[in-house]
């Protein structure tokens, strides 16, 4: 599998902020998102609250 090269960046710092590999990082990215996929498809609603209370739903197309 090839990857774009800024998604090979985002992976490397995800795992640079987890201390871990990319490997790992990967699969735990490709598990959220099939997860958030999953309940998305389900009918649930994918809000971010950020430290302000400001919420942001999450659409998935």
């Amino acid at each position: 599998m090839e990857l774009p090269e800024d998604d090979v960046d985002r992976v490397s710092a995800i795992a640079l902020r987890r201390g871990t590999t990319r490997s790992a990082a990967l699969v735990r990215a490709i598990r959220i998102a099939f997860y958030l996929e999953e309940a998305a498809h389900a009918g649930s609603k994918i809000v971010i609250v950020d430290r302000d209370s400001n919420q942001t739903e999450i659409t998935f197309l």
